[in-house]
Order: C-alpha cells, then structure tokens, then sequence
C-alpha cells in the first residue's frame, strides 16, 4: 500500500513538472507576440514621422512655381 502511494506521489509531482513547464513556455510566447505587435506599431508610428518630414522637407525646399523671372534657354552656336 505504501509503494502505491509513493507512485502516485512520483506520478503527481511529473505532472505538476510539465504542467508548469507548459505554462512557462505559453507566457514566453505570449511576451514574444506582445513584443511583435509592440514592434509593429512602433514601426508603423516611425514611418508615418518619416513620411511627414519628408513632405516637410518637400515643401521647403521645392522650387517656387511662382517666379517673376523668365526662362532661360542655352545659347546655340551659329555655323560660320
């Protein structure tokens, strides 16, 4: 009777072993997937800044449409 108990001893306390090994490795995944999406928002927020300064960039140093000065165009050569 008391080698029984002992075995179910053994047999409970394997069991607590994989039962908290499983719940290790869910919370790891868990912290991955939370970093991934932290990642992915992050990464989303930088390209939006990104786009923002290069528009900003774009409008300040664009060429004015609006000049008062005319076209020039180069100088041909006459043949002699």
């Amino acid at each position: 009777m008391n080698l029984l108990f002992q075995n179910r001893r053994r047999w409970a306390a394997r069991r607590a072993e994989h039962g908290s090994a499983t719940l290790i490795v869910f919370i790891l995944l868990t912290l991955l997937v939370a970093m991934l999406i932290g990642n992915g928002r992050a990464l989303h927020h930088l390209k939006r800044e990104l786009r923002l300064v290069e528009q900003k960039q774009l409008q300040r140093y664009a060429p004015a449409t609006s000049t008062n000065t005319t076209a020039v165009t180069p100088l041909t050569r006459r043949s002699p």
